[in-house]
């Protein structure tokens, strides 16, 4: 999630939020093999799309339950930060999403490629 946090960050995860599913959210994900901090960039039905904003690709599909909690603050450097950065935050979001659109229809092209469309 470079620039927003680095590993030494420290976070504090809002549970039972009625918006902790909004894409565009940083959320805690629960894995096989731990857990996850990244943005949520899309969805599809009952799955949910995540990606860190340093990344290209996408993290594999969560579903509602195991999205644990939306990141509230960070602790970086002695200083706390309130999420939303509105500016950056704000393009994060957009570049994310815009990402997440052209991947989703790179896979839509390639499925209808396979069955002779």
């Amino acid at each position: 999630m470079l620039p927003l946090l680095s590993d030494k960050d420290w976070v504090i995860v809002a549970v039972n939020e009625k918006t902790i599913r909004k894409i565009g959210n940083i959320v805690l994900i629960r894995q096989q093999d731990g857990s996850l901090l990244h943005r949520l960039v899309g969805r599809s039905g009952n799955l949910f799309y995540s990606k860190g904003d340093n990344r290209w690709h996408l993290d594999p599909p969560s579903k509602a339950e195991e999205i644990i909690g939306v990141l509230k603050e960070v602790e970086n450097k002695n200083q706390i930060y309130h999420f939303i950065f509105p500016i950056i935050d704000h393009l994060l979001i957009v570049l994310g999403r815009i990402h997440f659109i052209v991947l989703t229809l790179i896979r839509t092209r390639i499925e209808r490629l396979k069955n002779g469309q």
